[in-house]
This record gives structure tokens, C-alpha cells and sequence, in this order.
């Protein structure tokens, strides 16, 4: 990663962080309710 110096870069690191967030709980959401319906 570059030395952060400026906001940009944060908010853009934070969001991007925040986004991978959100998307693996999305897919362990679904992996675990598909995993129920299995079962």
C-alpha cells in the first residue's frame, strides 16, 4: 500500500474495505443458508 499522506487515499482504502466487508458477509449469508437448506 502507498504511505498514506492524504485523505483520499483513507477514504478510498476505507470504503474499499468496508465494500469487501459487506460483500463476504453477503457470501456467508448465503453459503450458510444454503448449507440449512442441505441439511
Amino acid at each position: 500500500m502507498v504511505a498514506n499522506s492524504s485523505g483520499f487515499i483513507l477514504t478510498q482504502d476505507r470504503k474499499q474495505g468496508e465494500m469487501m466487508v459487506i460483500q463476504t458477509g453477503r457470501l456467508m449469508n448465503t453459503i450458510f443458508n444454503s448449507d440449512i437448506k442441505l441439511a
